[in-house]
């Protein structure tokens, strides 16, 4: 009831309303005193419900007669529930503590405006025939209604009677209807934020897991995981989990559904040590940061992935990183940070230096990126049942094929290296093309195809192979000379269990067997007494003829590239005219897509393998770019000190300026990607990103260049003594071709472009006859070395993840060589000094080269009729100590276009036409026409 008679010795509850009331009367005195504003203290709602609420139960005491009233007023304090959960250090996220306050809003208006209406209808109207004739109503029938009211449902089941009560209802609708609409999506949001993604990770046990993080969409988890899942990767029992901090999107949701059995999502960032606790990053195998390759600012997008790196090192410095950066040199950050630890695996993946890595590569030997990029990138073996052309499934099959790293098994101790590489060529299927060594100082290190005939296989050491699968390169570890000597195929070679395994050396015949030509085996041979007179006369011809009395060859102090005195930019700068005097031929033309106030693109990058020591000075291309002469004037500052560089300013759409760089008779056009236009494209269309160098690309592929002949008559002029003689010395070696030879060479224009998407690869070539929704590594212009896309530069991030050695065998292939010595210069910013050749340069000059080998010319003539791979591998690993990895091959028909087929097998025929990519030795040159 409303009001009833009060009997205190038989309604024991009414001890607890009094000392609660006792104990709001104290809290009243308090705050009165607290307060810093006593008039104000009595406008307070705290203060404005104790006068409702504490006299009357005092009152009623006294009268022995109790009454309601106002007492509902006392669920006003829910309005303060967020306050009082704060102080008490419940509350700590700014969406908890919102939550808090529209509960105790919602709720503390829903309850009070429930006891106004129980007070109402119980008591009745004031006035009219039936004064105060109410009518029973529980409260949770008053709070029924009200709740069914707020929602606009209004069942009618319930309703009120007096007038009073529905004045009250109409006010309420207006104030509770706002307020209960405006709390349930809050409500809904923060339920929907307390799902999966904002649990915490749980390890199993015997599986670990790696962290994702940085720039985290549905393409670079695509991308990512079809790569780090892919089944030709042994054994990989991980877990992968991101860590972004917005919700996935319905397009991720859908790739992370597709594998929730290996992959996690969380929201959270790394800069936040709660979020890292969540995922378990101590505890991690590894932390992966993705960087946003489309970004406006690259060098804002690599601070904020180093600021990650600190933020984990801080952590636990024990954690090891991978990190994606984009400019090369902002490199120099991760080296200030000293927890940063190259021996407990980390390291980075520079896009920048890499992917223009790969483009040098290229000038030298076409063709050479996509064979790199189809060896450390995981790709399925093409079925036996779909039907292709010849050449695609003969690219197919070699873009299967991966770079793995195995130990050796101890039966391979002491075996020299190129006996070694021919041994797993034959007998095990596998091509070798590094192994590690220990340095002086104890380090471990690769070599590619040592020069050295004393490197040894040393025990615990590790070799890099190209093979189908992990299976099968883990045969170098389960080899046994008691069990697998006399096996005939690579598949029968198994663990086994005489406990012999390396209990005695591997036995190398002394003499070498001559090559059969219908045979694809070869036996193991020792080149103990051969010497390569055909190498070494080529190379010391060359070397005579590229020398300059009084002028040495100069290096930069650490030996990795050709260096020259400091040659002022307007030097270097050619026009129109002074070009068609200089007829430029066999060159590299770089077409640079930059505007004046654009980030720097690196070209250093760029030129450093294309100046490597390695190389001998008559394979020295000049390098002319062409481009905006602002911007290359500030890249300048960093190519001022390589040889044979020319600028010349102007548009790489312009047809004048490519017909005076002789762009026809180039070695080479790279067309680069222009970094600020291809950002700001994407938020109109991903086509437009490679407008520039797509239609550049069409541009020189549409022009009418002079007759090749009448061009090389003038160049021949050109070079002319000053006395009239021709400088045979200079000008012949590189120019005795036949018209015919240099028809089928000047038939396609040799020539890379960057793209920034890879479906714009479509937009190349309108000639080719590619199939809708194939992927990038199966266009005709990726398989063919025209196309080049940093997107293939993704897989090195989980290559590297799984085998460190694969980023530094990849450095070592594409980079010229860089040390950790030169990037520390670099890092200094100080003028790198050149100097004359000394014996450590010498010896440092001696690596292991990439290079193209003709055989329609030149020494491995003889094998393009009728032979072998098998046959091209083993002679030219014996006579020349050069490791072949791969063939460029004409497609055939009226195409004269050439593909990449990547480590084929012994058996595979080759065609007079072919150029073989090989590893081969500094010394090693082929001259033309020999």
């Amino acid at each position: 009831p409303v009001e009833h008679c009060l009997e205190l010795d038989k309604q024991n509850l009414w001890i607890y309303e009094i000392a609660l009331n006792t104990f709001f009367i104290v809290h009243f005195i308090i705050r009165f005193l607290a307060a810093n504003d006593k008039l104000l203290f009595w406008l307070e709602l705290s203060s404005i419900v104790d006068f409702f609420t504490v006299p009357q139960v005092f009152v009623s005491i006294v009268v022995e007669q109790t009454w309601l009233g106002l007492r509902f007023l006392r669920a006003l304090q829910l309005l303060r529930l967020s306050e009082v959960l704060q102080i008490l250090g419940i509350l700590h996220s700014a969406g908890s503590i919102e939550m808090a306050t529209v509960i105790g809003n919602f709720v503390g208006l829903w309850i009070t405006s429930a006891g106004m209406v129980h007070i109402l209808e119980n008591t009745g109207d004031p006035f009219g025939d039936h004064e105060y004739e109410g009518r029973h109503l529980n409260p949770f029938d008053c709070l029924y209604f009200l709740l069914v009211t707020m929602s606009t449902v209004g069942y009618g089941d319930i309703y009120c009677h007096t007038y009073l009560g529905k004045i009250f209802i109409c006010i309420f609708i207006c104030v509770g209807l706002v307020m209960f609409t405006s709390a349930i999506p809050v409500i809904g949001s923060f339920i929907a934020s307390q799902s999966k993604y904002n649990s915490s990770f749980k390890s199993t046990d015997g599986v670990s897991h790696v962290v994702v993080c940085g720039h985290i969409t549905k393409d670079t988890v695509d991308s990512f995981l079809r790569e780090f899942l892919h089944p030709d990767r042994d054994d990989v029992n991980e877990h992968v989990v991101f860590l972004y901090p917005s919700f996935p999107t319905s397009e991720l949701e859908a790739v992370l559904k597709r594998n929730s059995t290996s992959v996690s999502y969380f929201k959270g960032t790394v800069l936040d040590g709660g979020d890292c606790e969540r995922v378990e990053m101590r505890e991690a195998s590894a932390v992966l940061i993705l960087a946003n390759r489309h970004c406006t600012n690259p060098d804002a997008e690599d601070a904020a992935n180093i600021m990650r790196v600190i933020s984990i090192k801080n952590l636990s410095s024990r954690i090891r990183v991978v990190i994606q950066l984009l400019q090369y040199h902002n490199k120099m950050h991760l080296f200030n940070i000293r927890s940063w630890n190259a021996d407990n695996g980390d390291d980075m993946v520079c896009v920048s230096e890499l992917k223009l890595g790969f483009i040098a590569q290229s000038c030298l030997s076409q063709g050479f990126s996509t064979l790199l990029a189809n060896i450390f990138a995981m790709r399925s073996e093409p079925s036996e049942d779909e039907e292709v052309a010849t050449w695609k499934a003969n690219y197919l099959l070699g873009a299967s094929k991966e770079m793995y790293t195995e130990t050796l098994s101890p039966a391979f101790v002491g075996m020299g290296f190129h006996d070694f590489v021919l041994f797993c060529f034959e007998k095990l299927g596998l091509t070798l093309l590094a192994i590690q060594l220990r340095s002086k100082d104890g380090h471990l290190h690769y070599v590619l195809n040592p020069c050295d005939e004393n490197v040894k296989v040393e025990p615990g050491s590790k070799g890099c192979f190209i093979a189908d699968s992990a299976i099968e390169v883990k045969r170098v570890f389960l080899y046994c000379n008691k069990c697998h000597n006399n096996v005939n195929s690579p598949e029968e070679i198994e663990e086994c269990k005489c406990g012999e395994k390396g209990s005695s050396k591997m036995v190398v015949p002394p003499a070498i067997v001559n090559v059969d030509e219908n045979e694809t085996c070869i036996e193991l041979f020792t080149p103990t007494n051969k010497t390569r007179p055909n190498l070494k006369r080529t190379a010391t011809k060359l070397q005579d003829l590229m020398a300059v009395p009084g002028k040495p060859n100069m290096f930069d102090s650490t030996g990795t590239y050709y260096w020259c005195e400091t040659v002022d930019f307007d030097t270097a700068t050619v026009d129109r005219s002074k070009a068609e005097q200089i007829v430029f031929n066999n060159h590299i033309v770089v077409c640079v897509f930059a505007e004046s106030n654009g980030p720097l693109v690196g070209l250093r990058t760029l030129c450093i393998p294309l100046r490597a020591s390695n190389l001998q000075p008559s394979e020295l291309k000049k390098i002319v770019f062409v481009g905006d002469g602002d911007y290359l004037r500030k890249e300048w500052e960093q190519l001022c000190n390589f040889p044979e560089i020319n600028v010349m300013p102007g548009s790489p759409f312009n047809r004048a300026d490519l017909n005076a760089v002789n762009a026809n008779l180039a070695a080479m056009v790279v067309v680069l990607s222009p970094i600020v236009q291809a950002a700001d494209a994407l938020n109109d269309n991903q086509a437009f990103a490679d407008k520039e160098p797509i239609m550049a690309s069409l541009n020189l592929k549409a022009m009418s260049f002079d007759d090749v002949a009448t061009v090389l008559q003038r160049e021949m002029v050109a070079h002319l003594s000053a006395d009239g003689e021709n400088d045979s010395k200079v000008s012949q070696p590189n120019r005795i071709l036949s018209m015919s030879k240099l028809q089928e060479i000047s038939a396609v224009l040799p020539m890379i472009t960057e793209l920034v998407f890879d479906n714009n690869v479509q937009y190349l070539d309108d000639e080719d006859e590619d199939e809708d929704g194939i992927g990038f590594y199966e266009t005709q212009p990726f398989a063919c070395g025209h196309a080049f896309t940093v997107s293939v530069l993704d897989s090195l991030m989980t290559a590297t993840y799984f085998n460190s050695d694969v980023l530094n065998l990849v450095r070592a292939l594409v980079t010229g060589g860089v040390s950790a010595e030169l990037e520390a210069q670099f890092a200094e910013g100080h003028e790198i000094r050149g100097v004359e050749e000394t014996p450590e340069i010498a010896v440092f000059r001696r690596r292991a080269k990439l290079t193209q080998v003709p055989l329609f010319e030149g020494p491995m003539k003889e094998f393009g009729e009728g032979r072998s791979f098998g046959q091209l591998f083993t002679h030219a690993l014996k006579e020349f100590h050069i490791v072949c990895i791969g063939v460029y091959r004409l497609m055939g028909g009226s195409s004269s276009r050439r593909y990449v087929i990547t480590a084929p097998n012994a058996d595979f025929a080759l065609n007079p036409n072919d150029l073989v990519f090989a590893l081969a030795q500094s010394d090693f040159v082929v001259l033309p026409g020999s």
